[in-house]
Protein backbone atom coordinates (compact mmCIF):
# COMPACT_ATOMS: atom_id res chain seq x y z
CA UNK A 1 0.00 0.00 0.00
CA UNK A 2 1.58 3.16 -0.84
CA UNK A 3 2.18 6.91 0.82
CA UNK A 4 0.19 9.97 0.23
CA UNK A 5 -1.74 10.77 3.72
CA UNK A 6 -5.48 10.56 3.66
CA UNK A 7 -5.71 10.13 0.08
CA UNK A 8 -3.23 6.70 0.58
CA UNK A 9 -5.42 5.60 3.58
CA UNK A 10 -9.05 5.77 1.75
CA UNK A 11 -7.14 3.95 -1.34
CA UNK A 12 -5.39 1.48 0.64
CA UNK A 13 -8.83 0.89 2.43
CA UNK A 14 -10.54 0.68 -0.88
CA UNK A 15 -7.82 -2.21 -1.90
CA UNK A 16 -8.31 -4.16 0.80
CA UNK A 17 -12.13 -4.50 -0.13
CA UNK A 18 -11.16 -5.48 -3.47
CA UNK A 19 -9.21 -8.08 -2.22
CA UNK A 20 -11.17 -9.30 -0.01
CA UNK A 21 -14.00 -9.42 -1.94
CA UNK A 22 -11.95 -11.31 -5.08
CA UNK A 23 -11.10 -13.59 -2.22
CA UNK A 24 -7.28 -13.20 -3.05
CA UNK A 25 -6.46 -12.47 0.64
CA UNK A 26 -7.87 -16.00 1.53
CA UNK A 27 -6.14 -17.99 -1.68
CA UNK A 28 -3.06 -16.40 -0.77
CA UNK A 29 -2.80 -17.94 2.47
CA UNK A 30 -2.77 -14.25 4.11
CA UNK A 31 -1.23 -14.76 7.34
CA UNK A 32 -1.54 -11.03 8.94
CA UNK A 33 1.36 -9.33 6.69
CA UNK A 34 0.84 -6.33 4.08
CA UNK A 35 3.65 -3.94 2.63
CA UNK A 36 2.66 -0.42 3.22
CA UNK A 37 4.19 3.18 3.98
CA UNK A 38 3.04 6.19 5.54
CA UNK A 39 -0.82 6.63 4.66
CA UNK A 40 -1.05 3.40 3.16
CA UNK A 41 0.07 2.17 6.84
CA UNK A 42 -2.92 3.88 8.36
CA UNK A 43 -5.57 1.34 6.87
CA UNK A 44 -2.91 -1.25 6.51
CA UNK A 45 -1.84 -1.59 10.64
CA UNK A 46 -5.58 -1.06 12.38
CA UNK A 47 -6.39 -4.11 9.38
CA UNK A 48 -3.59 -6.07 10.61
CA UNK A 49 -3.84 -5.95 14.09
CA UNK A 50 -7.20 -5.25 15.17
CA UNK A 51 -8.62 -7.60 17.63
CA UNK A 52 -11.60 -5.56 19.45
CA UNK A 53 -14.79 -3.91 17.61
CA UNK A 54 -15.13 -5.35 14.23
CA UNK A 55 -16.74 -8.81 14.18
CA UNK A 56 -14.92 -9.29 10.65
CA UNK A 57 -12.80 -7.93 7.80
CA UNK A 58 -15.84 -6.54 6.46
CA UNK A 59 -17.26 -4.85 8.90
CA UNK A 60 -14.42 -3.34 9.50
CA UNK A 61 -13.53 -2.23 5.94
CA UNK A 62 -17.27 -1.11 5.52
CA UNK A 63 -19.27 -0.54 2.39
CA UNK A 64 -18.10 -0.75 -1.03
CA UNK A 65 -19.06 2.58 -2.88
CA UNK A 66 -18.50 2.09 -6.81
CA UNK A 67 -16.59 4.94 -8.17
CA UNK A 68 -19.87 5.92 -10.44
CA UNK A 69 -21.51 6.98 -6.58
CA UNK A 70 -18.34 7.87 -4.91
CA UNK A 71 -19.33 12.01 -4.26
CA UNK A 72 -18.85 13.93 -0.78
CA UNK A 73 -22.40 13.51 0.41
CA UNK A 74 -21.33 9.04 0.06
CA UNK A 75 -18.19 9.55 1.69
CA UNK A 76 -20.49 11.32 4.64
CA UNK A 77 -22.45 8.39 4.67
CA UNK A 78 -19.62 6.35 5.74
CA UNK A 79 -19.87 5.12 9.85
CA UNK A 80 -16.53 6.35 12.09
CA UNK A 81 -16.12 2.91 12.84
CA UNK A 82 -15.04 1.52 9.26
CA UNK A 83 -11.48 2.73 8.51
CA UNK A 84 -12.48 4.52 5.61
CA UNK A 85 -14.70 6.55 7.90
CA UNK A 86 -11.81 8.49 9.58
CA UNK A 87 -11.82 10.41 6.29
CA UNK A 88 -14.42 12.30 7.36
CA UNK A 89 -13.15 12.73 11.37
CA UNK A 90 -11.27 15.70 12.17
CA UNK A 91 -7.67 14.94 12.74
CA UNK A 92 -8.04 17.48 15.97
CA UNK A 93 -10.98 16.29 17.07
CA UNK A 94 -9.43 12.79 17.14
CA UNK A 95 -6.52 13.05 18.85
CA UNK A 96 -8.12 15.10 21.41
CA UNK A 97 -10.28 12.14 22.51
Amino acid sequence: MSGGGTRAMVCATGQLQALRKIGVLDSVGYVGYLSCVSGGSWASVPFTYYNAGAANDDELLGKIIMPKELRLNGMRTLAPEFLAGAANCSLLDTLCL
